[in-house]
């Protein structure tokens, strides 16, 4: 199980920030739901089954998608935008899988203004919960960028082929 961290990071900003990255699912995954990046106790973003979700500050403000991420073989980009400065709770949090914005199947929305463990001083993992070996992930990934201060749509990070529409 391989992975990767920031050591004390600089603090960013708690209300607005962007995800951007590719990840191929493992075809074995670790214990639990694999994790994709973690910031502290309470900030996590990970697999669950086939679905990937994402916690904001912990269980009080926990989204899971609509789409399935079954094939072992594809690598998806997912692009995960936050701003908690927008006014309706939908636009709060946004998530991008190759170029389309997803839906949640939940509505446990951030608050207004609400600030997060993530962009914090605490260590920053990808791949893995915490480094402590608990649910690492067996999944690749690549260009793993970390934006702070900027909610971006996946329209920022790539495009759409126009011969074959794919992403």
């Amino acid at each position: 199980n391989e992975w990767m961290y920031r050591d004390d990071p600089t603090a960013g900003n708690k209300r607005t920030f962007t995800f951007s990255f590719w990840t191929k699912k493992g075809i074995t995954q670790g214990a639990g739901d694999p994790y994709l990046m973690s910031q502290g106790s309470d900030a996590r973003f990970h697999y669950a089954g086939d679905t990937v979700r994402f916690m904001f500050d912990g269980s009080s403000t926990e989204l899971e998608h609509d789409a399935k991420l079954r094939d072992p073989s594809a690598w998806y980009h997912i692009v995960l935008a936050v701003d908690t400065t927008q006014g309706t709770n939908t636009n709060r949090v946004k998530l991008y899988i190759n170029g389309v914005q997803r839906a949640w199947n939940n509505s446990d929305w951030p608050s207004q203004n609400a600030e997060s463990t993530w962009m914090s001083t605490t260590d920053m993992y990808i791949g893995t919960r915490d480094g402590d070996g608990d649910y690492d992930s067996s999944a690749y990934h690549a260009d793993f960028c970390v934006i702070d201060g900027t909610a971006y749509a996946a329209s920022d990070f790539g495009e759409f082929d126009e011969d074959s529409g794919i992403w």
